[in-house]
């Protein structure tokens, strides 16, 4: 197969996978052209039926270049198992077009999300199946049409725009830009869709019937997260979000690696099959949701040298962790639980810095920081302003950040901006910072007239924090709740309980996150007067 290059459009071809060989990245051009601008319009046929898959694309771009077309992998000029299924030609203004044919084959493992069989289609997120990719640094906006036999069901992230059926055909069209600038998935199965309207949004669920899945009640879950999510932070400007499920050669580890159970697009949501046989947890279908806030209305920042990268992930795991205080208070609780257990584990191993994080990373510790010390920071953020404030700033800032790519001090300054605090020394500890709190808990008791007073006292090691620590005191008459305050090292409370204490423990739910604390009793002369 033949391509022809011109110097004023530089071709690159990516990894990807389609009928033939699969070839790697022969080069991409990074630079970034902030005054340039993409549109671009993709038509694409697909029936499983004549194992067709055909379309056609036309790409304008404005601005200075050069710039990077990243084409199929069986596009490549070497490639002859497809011969003459590509037709490039091109036209002065930095006009590409194409048309290409053939039908795709499942990846390789570790190689790509793809996956071809008789009733279930699924191209993505990891190539670019149709030749309209450009570099993600050039602003872009374009329309997908997708035509297939009415009786499959297509499942494709971004707007949906419009449907229509015809002579036993459905053509689709999609909407992209912003952060969203062209669709990561395409899924055609024979799996019907089962929906609800909520208000303007439509819901839908696609995935194997089995007695574990009660589709009634998932969409009620979906339902109240999609309505919390829209109070907490605002409109997402959604009008149809689909929960699929992958196909079963796909474990949940296999869609983004072992720390991933889930995959939340524009859209679209994406999970495992062993998520669904006992039945989807709130917790995972509720970050997931929350992605179509942080990741696909307000975007993950790109640049090396901007911080943020954590912010996304960490903004959907705090998001979870809220709606599940109003859902299942319990679960909240175990939720934030596991991010104070994470944050020792993974601090420990590897001390990174919030800001240096990157969730795509193949460090798992790396990694693990997005899911454990960034939500627990976000959640001290939200108790050191408040909720009115807090919530206030989230509003705003998607309101102002949509279809941009924010720094995370964006973030913080929008939080700052509503609670008329000065975030700065915050940012620099729990963000810049690689250090955690290292804490000592001692208590004693003594036995007094009208019951027992205990005397608490922290010592906090270097580094010190500015931190708030709540605990509580349980006797055979219940509990009592006291709270430690402290900017330096050390802070002492006394309070009264009605029987002598049985125990003491740190209530570290909402607290900021701890590498170290151990409690101990000591004696009454060990703690002084």
């Amino acid at each position: 197969m033949h391509l022809v290059r011109r110097t004023s459009v530089a071709m690159v071809i990516s990894a990807c996978t389609f009928c033939g060989s699969v070839v790697s990245a022969q080069g991409v051009v990074a630079t970034q052209f902030s005054k340039s601008y993409r549109t671009y319009e993709v038509k694409v046929t697909v029936d499983p039926e004549r194992e067709l898959l055909r379309g056609s694309s036309t790409i304008q771009v404005s601005g200075k270049g050069p710039y990077g077309y990243y084409l199929h992998p069986d596009f490549d000029e070497h490639e002859t198992v497809l011969p003459d299924s590509i037709d490039t030609a091109y036209s002065p203004g930095n006009l590409a077009a194409f048309e290409w044919s053939g039908w795709p084959r499942s990846a390789p493992e570790g190689r790509s999300l793809t996956h071809v069989s008789q009733d279930y289609l699924l191209l993505g997120p990891d190539h670019s199946w149709y030749p309209a990719a450009l570099d993600p640094a050039i602003v872009c906006k374009g329309e997908v049409t997708v035509s297939c036999p009415a009786k499959y069901t297509l499942v494709m992230d971004g707007d949906l725009t419009g449907s229509a059926e015809k002579y036993g055909f459905r053509r689709s069209s999609y909407e992209y830009g912003g952060v969203c600038p062209e669709p990561r998935i395409l899924i055609l199965t024979t799996r019907q869709a089962q929906a609800r309207h909520v208000g303007d949004l439509t819901l839908r669920i696609v995935a194997n019937p089995r007695p574990s899945l009660q589709v009634g009640e998932l969409l009620d879950l979906m339902t109240r997260v999609v309505e919390f999510y829209e109070e907490s932070f605002g409109p997402s400007g959604l009008e149809t979000l689909t929960l699929a499920e992958a196909p079963q050669v796909f474990s949940s580890e296999y869609l983004l690696g072992s720390h991933v159970l889930g995959l939340g697009l524009r859209g679209v949501l994406l999970m495992g099959s062993e998520e669904f046989e006992g039945g989807l947890h709130a917790e995972l279908v509720a970050h997931e949701i929350a992605h179509q806030w942080w990741g696909s209305t307000v975007g993950l920042a790109l640049g090396d040298d901007e911080g943020g990268k954590w912010l996304m992930e960490s903004l959907a795991e705090l998001s979870a962790s809220l709606f599940l205080d109003e859902d299942d208070a319990d679960a909240g609780r175990r939720l934030r639980k596991r991010w104070t257990q994470g944050v020792r584990s993974v601090a420990q191993e590897s001390p990174v810095a919030l800001n240096e994080v990157t969730p795509a990373s193949t460090d798992p510790e790396d990694v693990a920081l997005a899911y454990t010390k960034g939500p627990a920071v976000l959640n001290l953020l939200r108790t050191t302003v408040g909720d009115d404030a807090f919530f206030a700033a989230c509003r705003a800032f998607v309101a102002e950040q949509r279809d941009h790519r924010p720094a995370d001090r964006l973030f913080f300054q929008a939080v700052s901006d509503e609670s008329g605090l000065d975030l700065e020394r915050f940012y620099e500890l729990w963000v810049d910072g690689v250090e955690l709190p290292r804490l000592r808990l001692a208590y004693a008791a003594r036995e007094m007239e009208t019951g027992w007073a205990v005397r608490v006292s922290l010592l906090q090691l270097d580094p010190s924090f500015p931190i708030e620590v709540p605990f509580i005191v349980r006797t055979a008459q219940g509990e009592t709740r006291g709270v430690l305050r402290t900017s330096g090292q050390r802070a002492t409370v006394t309070l009264m309980v009605p029987a002598e204490p049985i125990s003491l423990e740190a209530d570290l739910d909402g607290c900021a996150p701890v590498l170290e604390l151990d409690v101990r009793r000591v004696p009454v002369e060990q703690m002084g007067s």
